[in-house]
């Protein structure tokens, strides 16, 4: 099944803060439609791999936004409803929150009791001011989920209505789309992992999405960051002496671990680990440059190489 890229419409729409033209309804919807695409593949990947993270998380299969992160916000209240500051954007189909009867556009007007509004962002949140109370709220999701029980009140076209999800085991990472990336690329960041929207775009189908966050979510699973952290990163290391630093090889070293992983990753959410060769070597073709020529990353040739031989040992593990 072919992927069809959402975002070529929003280029004037950004993470941190999003304006949006009058005439865009299409394009929210567009939004809408791609933040949905990402979240269905992280819940499944999250969700079908929450064994192999530790620590584990919860997850809702909400899609959640905050009216703060509109620079127009009675421009996107047509669209998206807002009739509470917290709104659901969307919801994963088959999810917690789906069985529940969570709907798209309903309001959060609380979260176990504490109103979704006035959630405080923490003093050292990392997020941008539009985003900090969205963050905080999503903080506070994953604190109230940990008795295996979530009591949402919520409205939706004036009737309001407490609803109780009970959230699924799964592995704690947050996916987003970055809209002002330009290049194609997608990374750890604290509690998120980031796809840009050049990436999403190229992305011809949902196994190649899927092959490119279960990458990242890899590295999460081996704890890729802290290890690089207690080995000492030097990035300065890496601009002077390129791919013969030290640095260049450890960070290249976990990029070939999460290679190899994503694919029992993706494998086990369902999706085909056998595009993984043909992706790499079209995408190293087109990108092996810039970031990827510091050494951090394996060449082209390795890549492809790794690949094929990590997808034979996983079809391998799978028929049996």
């Amino acid at each position: 099944m072919r992927f069809t890229p959402f975002l070529k419409c929003l280029s004037l729409l950004g993470l941190a803060a999003i304006f949006v033209p009058a005439n865009a309804q299409d394009s929210l919807e567009d939004l809408r439609a791609a933040d949905l695409q990402i979240a269905q593949i992280g819940e499944a990947l999250s969700v079908r791999n929450a064994a192999m993270c530790d620590p584990s998380g919860w997850r809702t299969g909400l899609v959640l936004h905050d009216i703060r992160q509109y620079d127009f916000p009675d421009s996107v209240k047509p669209v998206f409803g807002f009739e509470s500051d917290i709104s659901v954007e969307a919801v994963v189909p088959g999810s917690p929150a789906d069985q529940a009867g969570i709907k798209p556009n309903m309001g959060i007007e609380a979260i176990d009791g504490v109103i979704a509004d006035k959630v405080r962002p923490s003093k050292d949140s990392d997020q941008p001011a539009s985003n900090a109370r969205m963050d905080a709220v999503l903080d506070l999701i994953d604190q109230k989920s940990v008795d295996g029980a979530l009591v949402l009140d919520t409205v939706l076209n004036g009737e309001h209505k407490q609803i109780t999800v009970h959230p699924a085991a799964g592995c704690p990472a947050r996916f987003q789309i970055s809209l002002k990336a330009v290049v194609a690329e997608a990374y750890n960041g604290g509690k998120y992992i980031t796809i840009s929207r050049e990436l999403l775009n190229y992305a011809d189908t949902v196994d190649e999405l899927a092959l490119i966050m279960a990458h990242e979510l890899a590295h999460r699973i081996l704890h890729h960051t802290d290890r690089l952290k207690r080995r000492g990163k030097s990035n300065v290391e890496m601009m002077i002496l390129g791919p013969l630093s030290k640095t260049a090889g450890r960070v290249r070293f976990t990029e070939v671990e999460a290679d190899r992983l994503a694919l029992y990753v993706m494998a086990n959410a369902g999706y085909d680990p056998s595009i993984a060769p043909d992706f790499w070597d079209r995408f190293q073709a087109k990108f092996g440059m810039g970031v990827f020529g510091d050494g951090s990353h394996p060449g082209r040739e390795k890549r492809v190489e790794y690949a094929k031989r990590s997808e034979e040992h996983t079809s391998e593990l799978q028929s049996h």
